[in-house]
């Protein structure tokens, strides 16, 4: 008479084991993690201050884990652009600023509007005003910028000391013209009338880097409703033809130095160069020179002070399946204290003004890093526009053949002109 109370116990303990391994089965789904992919394109230096922040903010969001997707190749946009179109975009990328008007105006960026109401500690107003304006799309938000890129001049002290030269950054300006005759002073002739044995200066004469020159000279790209190129001016012809004479006419820069490859910075660093534009971003690359002593100063002035206004943006994807989420990620990467480590550790220029004006320029306090930081009062920023893609290579190859000798000035900015209105009015047609 036994049996039934050990069978209706026995009864009972197989209830309890699939109750607790239900309630086990719940738990585990209560917390399994959601993935958000985000996309970047950093050296390895970065990339390991980038897993830090990562590991960080999966501390302070135990439910969410980050996935990093890096492209250091220099073909990271175009990877983007192939995610974006096959589908599959990452929920939060970093992207040029060249790239964002094009995949604004493609729809692939969330509307950054809604989330930024919902904050109230975001602060808007420290990042740059005029950075902020190059995230908008047709008056949306669709980005906000990682870091500022402005154009200065680096220069290598030694050689200014030893050819008896006032150091740039000392002079209340500098123009054009004292900038050529510094030059001259610094080119060290080759033997028998040859090649130099050191230039002066090194002028990347491609794409943006030709932009400043252009506004100094109160040249512009595009007309006022930003409809028209307007290369074909007396003020871009003069700006260029006094570049190209640096190299045909006094001899002071190399014939071809190409910076996106690097050339300009090896120059610098090997002294074949006393002189070189570049940004914020070389900084930290030179800061390991023993060999000599160096520093920063402001472009030297045409008419008047331009550089360009640059970016690196953080967007969200339009079809990110955690955009919440996305969202969380995007905040702590351009927090005040991310964008400090970003600047303290690798010398990056941070949007925040407040981060900026204080762990920016103590990342290299040898160094006179306050140029760039005065520059954003002056910066111009660059003629981005839906086709922009096109329209640059157009233009870096019409200032080829100006560069390389194979038409004038007068006529490349004539083709220049002509062949980028017609990609424009292409653009205006299919509209």
């Amino acid at each position: 008479m036994r049996v039934w109370p050990r069978l209706l116990a026995g009864l009972l303990s197989l209830a309890l084991v699939f109750v607790l391994s239900g309630c086990a089965k719940r738990v585990r789904q209560l917390t399994k993690k959601t993935e958000i992919s985000i996309f970047l394109w950093v050296t390895p230096d970065e990339l390991q201050v980038n897993q830090e922040l990562k590991a960080e903010f999966e501390r302070l969001h135990p439910n969410l884990e980050v996935k990093i997707n890096n492209d250091p190749s220099g073909q990271a946009m175009q990877k983007l652009k192939t995610l974006i179109a096959g589908g599959e975009p990452p929920d939060l990328f970093s992207l040029h600023g060249a790239a964002f008007v094009p995949l604004a105006a493609e729809g692939a960026l969330a509307d950054l509007g809604p989330f930024v109401e919902a904050e109230s500690d975001l602060n808007l107003g420290d990042f740059y005003p005029g950075l902020l304006e190059l995230c908008k799309y047709e008056g949306k938000l669709y980005s906000l910028p990682r870091y500022t890129s402005v154009y200065a001049i680096f220069y290598n002290k030694t050689l200014f000391r030893a050819a008896d030269q006032p150091f740039p950054s000392q002079r209340e300006k500098w123009d054009w013209k004292e900038f050529l005759e510094t030059a001259k002073a610094l080119t060290k002739p080759g033997a028998s009338g040859g090649r130099p044995e050191r230039y002066g200066c090194a002028i990347d004469f491609t794409g943006a880097r030709v932009y400043p020159w252009i506004w100094q000279n109160d040249g512009q790209l595009l007309s006022p409703d930003r409809t028209r190129i307007t290369l074909d001016t007396p003020a871009c012809r003069e700006a260029f033809q006094f570049l190209i004479d640096l190299k045909d006419v006094y001899h002071v820069t190399p014939a071809v130095v190409r910076l996106e490859f690097r050339e300009g910075i090896d120059a610098f660093k090997n002294q074949r160069v006393a002189m070189y534009q570049s940004g914020p971003w070389d900084v930290q690359v030179l800061k390991g020179i023993k060999d000599f002593e160096w520093d920063v100063a402001p472009l030297p002035t045409g008419k008047k002070a331009a550089t360009l206004l640059g970016t690196e943006n953080y967007a969200i994807s339009s079809r990110s399946r955690h955009p919440q989420e996305a969202w969380e990620l995007f905040k702590f990467l351009l927090s005040p204290e991310s964008q400090a480590r970003m600047a303290l550790a690798l010398g990056k220029m941070p949007s925040r003004q407040s981060v900026a004006e204080k762990e920016f320029l103590q990342s290299s306090p040898d160094h006179d890093l306050q140029v760039f930081v005065d520059a954003i009062g002056y910066a111009v920023m660059p003629p981005n526009l839906p086709d922009w893609e096109q329209l640059g290579t157009a233009f870096k190859e019409e200032l080829e053949l100006m560069w390389s000798g194979k038409v004038t000035v007068a006529q490349g900015c004539r083709d220049a002109q002509e062949r980028m209105n017609a990609i424009v009015a292409r653009r205006s047609d299919n509209r």
